[in-house]
C-alpha cells in the first residue's frame, strides 16, 4: 500500500468544523476555496486509481466534489515543501539509549552536549542524535 494525498475542491453547507469532524479519519485540513472548501485528505490505496476513487467517494458523503489532484504523499510533500518529522525520543527513551539515567540525559541537554527540543515542559531528544553515540562496553 501507498500513502496518497488528494486535495478536493468541495461545495457544501457543512461548516470547516463538521468538515473536520466527518473526516478526520483522513488526517484532513480544510480551507476556503472559491466557491466551497478546498479539503485535503490522506489514506492508504493500492494504486492511484483506488485513491482517486475512494477520495471522491469519500468527498461526495460531505458535498459535491468540483476538482480533485492526488499525489502520493511522499510527492505532496515534496512539492509543498514539507519535510518529514525526525523521529523524536523522550528523555528516558533517550537515556536507555544512550545508556544514561534520565538526569545523565537532562545534564547533557542545559549543558548544550545533547541536541534537544523542549515541547510545552517536557524535552524531545533527536533519535539521529543518540544513535551510534553509546559507548561500546569494555571487554
Amino acid at each position: 500500500m501507498v500513502e496518497y494525498t488528494g486535495v478536493i475542491a468541495i461545495t457544501t453547507a457543512l461548516s470547516d468544523e463538521d468538515l473536520l469532524e466527518r473526516l478526520a479519519d483522513y488526517h484532513v485540513a480544510v480551507g476556503p476555496a472559491p466557491h466551497g472548501w478546498s479539503v485535503t485528505l490522506s489514506l492508504p490505496a493500492d494504486s492511484l486509481q483506488q485513491a482517486i476513487s475512494t477520495l471522491l467517494a469519500v468527498a461526495g458523503t460531505v458535498g459535491e466534489p468540483r476538482a480533485l489532484t492526488v499525489r502520493t504523499s511522499e510527492e505532496f510533500d515534496r512539492v509543498h515543501g514539507l519535510e518529514p518529522l525526525p523521529e523524536l525520543l523522550s528523555v528516558s527513551q533517550a537515556a536507555d539509549a544512550l545508556g544514561l539515567t534520565r538526569q545523565g540525559v537532562l545534564h547533557r541537554i542545559h549543558t548544550g552536549a545533547l541536541v534537544a527540543t523542549k515541547v510545552g515542559k517536557t524535552w524531545f531528544v533527536p533519535a539521529s542524535a543518540v544513535s551510534g553515540t553509546g559507548e561500546e562496553p569494555a571487554a
